[in-house]
């Protein structure tokens, strides 16, 4: 699976007639990184993951499921607790993505609810961010 990722890279960059550079400079990511990921020698940190997801305007979920990080399995309060510690670099529409991935893995019960996941989180029930 993890060659998915490099696969989609590739063809995004094909597509969108983007340099590894490029995509380094608007992402604050060093050229050697996303080589990397291209070449399948290292897996990006969450924070790849957030660049990424930035600079190809795509929810960040895609791209660890491209990663083949499997978000509900043994790692899913690592993951967690990633996520939130991103929170505060997030904007509007990244956090989006991230309460909808730590709302899939409580739904899942990969993870439980716990004072960091409900400061992240709206109120249960409300609805927000439910449908992505």
């Amino acid at each position: 699976m993890k060659g998915d990722l490099a696969n989609w890279l590739a063809k995004e960059l094909r597509e969108r007639g983007w340099t590894v550079s490029y995509v380094a400079k608007i992402g604050n990511l060093s050229i050697s990184m996303v080589n990397c990921i291209l070449s399948e020698r290292r897996d990006p940190g969450l924070k790849t993951y957030q660049a990424l997801s930035m600079v190809f305007n795509v929810p960040m979920l895609k791209l660890l499921q491209l990663a083949g990080i499997d978000i509900y399995g043994r790692g899913a309060n690592c993951l967690a607790n990633e996520v939130m510690a991103m929170v505060p670099l997030l904007d509007e529409e990244q956090l989006t993505h991230a309460r909808f991935i730590l709302n899939s893995m409580l739904k899942a019960k990969s993870i439980e609810r716990s004072t960091l996941v409900t400061k992240v989180l709206p109120e249960k029930g409300n609805g927000k961010d439910e449908g992505l």
